[in-house]
């Protein structure tokens, strides 16, 4: 198959109402180039992890102990544990933990992809590219990577985000109650293990929901009803997860000690916190300093 006809292959993709794995790899199969293309960028970007020996800050911490479980618990990430377990990082390995974060990265951008493709009905190609291109190289989540020690469970936690999307909108569009259950169980999973991670979650459901509000095919007889009803099943999942997690870390008996020593508003007069924002937009968006 030749560039040209690759090309011609991605122009006839059509859209699909039905969200099955099935459909997926159909959508895959019919994305061949964008699925290369987006190789190549998590490659150029983030490679030099498949040939890192560089622990990275605080992993020294499993080179001591290899089977330490750091300070997660007393911080609330119990999620990283049920990760740690199910991806066999019980006993660090760095080689194996950084190959997973790089495979957990491109199945985030190709679920992505193909959640944005269900939900909108529009078929956005290359514009996809946006999201390995300036996500994955933005200064915020390449000073994610640092942190060697929990890599892979930041690119899977990444992974659930978008599957947990993808199954809420599931629910909406289908009707299936049981998506929401499943929602619901990643989306706790989720802020246990990296509490920002809801912030990711809110974006990319807001983005959803405007999508598939311009979304031809999902305009029902009574449009306002229908919006209403997605915007209370959004809500509701994300209240419940969010309810859970907190039931959770309360059983655990978290301390937060270092979470609450580390945050400005608690310790620094509340002035000073928000010029330190200000500043630090500022250095994202223009560069002014080394942040890694």
């Amino acid at each position: 198959m030749n560039f040209i006809s690759i090309l011609k292959k991605e122009k006839q993709t059509t859209y699909a109402d039905s969200i099955t794995f099935k459909d997926f790899i159909t959508y895959l199969e019919n994305h061949t180039l964008i699925i290369i293309i987006t190789i190549v960028i998590l490659l150029l970007s983030h490679g030099y992890l498949l040939f890192n020996n560089n622990i990275g800050i605080d992993t020294n911490v499993f080179i001591d102990d290899p089977e330490s479980n750091y300070n997660w618990i007393e911080n609330g990430r119990f999620g990283l544990l049920i990760q740690k377990s199910l991806l066999h990082l019980n006993s660090f390995s760095l080689f194996y933990a950084e190959m997973l974060a790089i495979i957990f990265l491109l199945l985030f951008c190709l679920v992505t992809y193909y959640t944005f493709y269900k939900i909108s009905g529009k078929d956005f190609n290359l514009i996809n590219l946006c999201i390995p291109i300036i996500g994955f190289t933005h200064p915020i989540w390449t000073e994610q990577f640092i942190f060697i020690l929990q890599i892979a469970e930041i690119a899977f936690s990444l992974f659930l985000t978008i599957l947990a999307v993808l199954f809420v909108f599931k629910w909406i569009i289908e009707k299936k109650f049981i998506y929401s259950i499943f929602n619901i169980a990643l989306l706790t999973i989720v802020i246990g293990s990296y509490q920002s991670f809801f912030v990711i979650y809110i974006a990319l459901c807001l983005f959803s929901f405007i999508l598939l509000y311009e979304n031809q095919n999902f305009n029902e007889d009574n449009k306002l009803e229908y919006i209403w009803i997605s915007i209370a099943k959004l809500l509701g999942t994300f209240f419940i997860s969010f309810i859970l997690y907190n039931l959770i870390i309360k059983f655990l008996g978290c301390d937060f000690n270092y979470l609450n020593n580390s945050m400005g508003w608690k310790n620094l007069p509340k002035q000073y916190c928000i010029k330190n924002i200000f500043n630090h937009f500022k250095e994202l968006l223009l560069g002014a300093r080394k942040l890694l």
